[in-house]
């Protein structure tokens, strides 16, 4: 991770650890001084991604390489290279990959999501996850999980 200070030296993405998160390979990046933003670069082959949920944090996406369907809890919209989409705090929201080798950067204010990705790489280690894992984790991390026809 690139440290807040000042000047920070470069850092490779590939020497960043690497946590899998339901099935995506996320690195935090970089972060701001207290806790303002992190920086996580996240590659995922789809075709799934996380369930549609929903938390007080702030998102922005940038897609580096291939493509990703983003649902804003009505419908679903594309993003390729170089397209940047904000999702607002408590917007539900989710993505798939609709490409392998899919590439982006989510920037996240405020930061401290490092915390949940973190948990969820270390105890969900199998595929599919325990549902109820998952509702505890997102519980202490106020993440809500949106059920069908709830969004």
């Amino acid at each position: 991770m690139i440290s807040n200070e000042p000047v920070a030296g470069p850092v490779r993405l590939d020497d960043v650890p690497c946590w899998k998160v339901l099935g995506d390979d996320v690195r935090h990046v970089a972060a701001g001084p207290g806790q303002a933003w992190s920086l996580f670069e996240i590659r995922t082959d789809g075709p799934m991604g996380p369930p549609p949920h929903r938390h007080e944090w702030e998102e922005l996406f940038l897609v580096l390489e291939g493509r990703l369907e983003l649902f804003d809890g009505e419908r679903w919209k594309e993003a390729g290279p170089g397209t940047m989409v904000r999702v607002p705090g408590g917007q539900p929201h989710t993505y798939r990959a609709t490409a392998a080798g899919t590439r982006f950067l989510a920037l996240i204010t405020p930061g401290g999501a490092e915390g949940f990705f973190q948990e969820i790489a270390d105890q969900v280690t199998t595929m599919p996850p325990d549902p109820a894992m998952i509702m505890a984790i997102c519980g202490r991390h106020g993440v809500q999980i949106i059920h069908a026809g709830a969004a």
